[in-house]
């Protein structure tokens, strides 16, 4: 008999030469180990089929922000195609179209040939009104089958009328294609990284670095949960409910040091942490007695790092650094509020992706302000 055992996921492949080297008990024993790899593989599809029933129960009576808590507590690694063509819908429906987009395209290879995959990424860039590529996949829907959506007819109607008005739009509008960067805590599909959180009750908005000399952070309390780690990435993933739409990343200081030099643009302060309340007791007030998970393995030197540099994107100036902020400021239920995106040259996001970074975003975005004759 050989045996040979799967690390990553401890399965035991049996393989059995009928020989006279088999015994009864040796036989036993696989019989004994077949049951239970059988058990675990029935118990996590009942289990699955269970959730998969309520989320979508809650999806159709418009419950969406409970199947987003729901499903952002599992771990990433639990996360199946179903579920996160669920996810996905869920963002949809509460206009978080480019974390609809993203979920999506992770499943891109599996879902080309689905119709209802292609209708839900489809309807998601309907919603940020980029119709041609909503079109393609309409379209590609059709294609597969029919899904049972009366609309997808006029949907793609739409499309059509809309892609020449857009592009006339996109003509008149003041716009800056550049590349993002930003932490995460995913590497290479291990999604145990952790994370720090920016803003929390108390605070609404991140600091704006160029403005202080310190930024204020604590552990994030999402790995509670089971969404990350312990682990240590070059960069570190952030949250902030209110926050601005990014005000540069968190990084290890020898790594910002390194960047400050080689690029322009570039600056780095301090951080003051902060005790996140669930390092020392749970989420039901209980005392802890074990640390935290979501605390790291080791103790790592971090630090804020930013650009100096600001454009606005309708009052546009010539990009003379290699990391810069692209600014709007916009009005939102009569407030005045400002979005940032911190941003480098294609040239340099080219040198960056050759450094290999660990749990470093970095991906090509445009920009759009309002109508260049406001300005020019």
């Amino acid at each position: 008999m050989q045996a040979h055992r799967g690390y990553e996921h401890e399965v035991w492949c049996v393989y059995v030469l009928f020989d006279s080297n088999v015994t009864v008990k040796m036989i036993n024993e696989i019989k004994s180990k077949l049951k239970y790899i059988l058990y675990l593989v029935i118990n996590w599809y009942a289990m699955n089929k269970s959730l998969i029933e309520q989320i979508n129960n809650w999806n159709d009576n418009r419950k969406y922000s409970k199947v987003i808590e729901t499903v952002e507590k599992l771990p990433q690694s639990e996360w199946s195609y179903d579920i996160k063509g669920i996810l996905a819908r869920a963002y949809i429906n509460t206009r978080k179209c480019d974390k609809a987009i993203d979920l999506l395209l992770s499943e891109k290879i599996t879902g080309s040939n689905d119709a209802l995959w292609n209708y839900r990424i489809g309807f998601a860039y309907y919603n940020n009104k980029d119709y041609k590529n909503a079109l393609q996949y309409f379209q590609r829907c059709t294609e597969l089958g029919d899904i049972g959506d009366k609309q997808i007819d006029y949907l793609i109607k739409e499309c059509i009328q809309e892609i020449p008005k857009r592009e006339d739009w996109e003509k008149t509008r003041n716009s800056i294609t550049a590349y993002n960067l930003s932490g995460k805590s995913e590497f290479d599909g291990d999604f145990s990284y952790v994370t720090i959180r920016v803003t929390w009750k108390g605070k609404e908005y991140v600091e704006i670095p160029t403005q202080c000399q310190k930024t204020q952070v604590m552990r994030s309390h999402d790995s509670v949960y089971g969404v990350v780690g312990s682990k240590v990435g070059d960069f570190i993933g952030h949250y902030g409910e209110n926050s601005s739409k990014q005000e540069g990343v968190f990084t290890h200081r020898h790594i910002a040091e390194l960047l400050t030099k080689r690029f322009t643009g570039l600056k780095f302060n301090e951080l003051i942490w902060l005790e996140n309340p669930l390092e020392k007791k749970l989420s039901t007030g209980k005392p802890r007695i074990k640390k935290a998970k979501w605390l790291p393995e080791k103790e790592v030197d971090l630090v804020h790092l930013y650009s100096d540099e600001y454009i606005d994107i309708n009052n546009q100036t010539t990009i003379k650094t290699d990391f810069f902020n692209v600014i709007r400021m916009e009005e939102i239920k009569k407030k005045k509020c400002r979005s940032t995106w911190f941003m480098c040259t294609k040239e340099t996001a080219q040198e960056i992706n050759n450094m290999n970074f660990s749990c470093l975003y970095i991906k090509k975005s445009t920009i759009w302000g309002g109508q260049k004759d406001e300005h020019n």
